[in-house]
């Protein structure tokens, strides 16, 4: 509040916010309309946004533009609307979730790599352990927690720095724009991920372990 910011070459200083979570309305910029229909030198107004008290009003004006073609009027309903947008968006959405999901891939397989690289390094003394009386289950037990501590360590910094970098960075696209939040959900889902990609990448290190012949391994460089 207090500061200012430039639509259609015009300086116009903000004078208070308003909240209204959950709904497209938190997303405007209001603004005067005469001032602004100046600024961007329109005499016409593209969208006219009504609320009415009784449903079969909308019928009544839906009739009227209809009959009035030389007004160039349609009416839609505000929900018809916002799906009709929203399934403009889809295609971005879509685009979030493969990028997303072959992030995810990248670090299930960068991870199987690492630990079964570890495995291999520690060959022998994974088979010392067999050999003493360990089970192939307790090996991949600690071979588990192992890379869960590390997947949890991970995403606790991760959404430390979404935190501070991401939360509420805005994105213009064509005629709409929206803001990131790292909420709960967002927490929540993000770390459950990262848990599951480092469940996910024991997978191969686990199986070797299971069938790791102790005497070959005992004697293996």
């Amino acid at each position: 509040v207090g500061r200012t910011v430039r639509i259609e070459n015009g300086t116009f200083r903000i004078v208070g916010r308003f909240r209204a979570p959950g709904t497209t309305i938190e997303s405007e910029i209001w603004a005067p309309l005469n001032e602004l229909k100046a600024r961007a030198q329109r005499d016409d107004i593209s969208c006219v946004f009504a609320r009415v008290r009784e449903p079969d009003t909308i019928t009544d004006i839906d009739v009227f533009t209809q009959r009035r073609l030389d007004l160039e009027l349609s009416t839609i309903r505000t929900d018809v609307y916002y799906a009709e947008l929203a399934s403009y968006f889809a295609p971005i959405r879509a685009l979030a979730w493969i990028m997303a999901i072959m992030i995810a891939t990248t670090v299930v397989l960068t991870g199987a790599n690492s630990l079964n690289t570890t495995v291999q390094d520690r060959i022998r003394e994974l088979a010392t352990l067999r050999a003493i009386g360990y089970g192939g289950a307790a090996l991949v037990t600690s071979l588990l927690i192992e890379a869960l501590l590390l997947a949890a360590a991970a995403g606790m910094t991760g959404l430390v720095l979404a935190r501070i970098a991401v939360q509420n960075t805005t994105f213009q696209i064509g005629m709409g724009a929206f803001a990131l939040e790292v909420g709960g959900a967002a927490i929540l889902a993000g770390f459950s991920g990262v848990l599951l990609i480092g469940l996910l990448g024991t997978l191969p290190a686990s199986v070797r372990l299971l069938r790791m012949h102790v005497a070959a391994a005992l004697v293996e460089d």
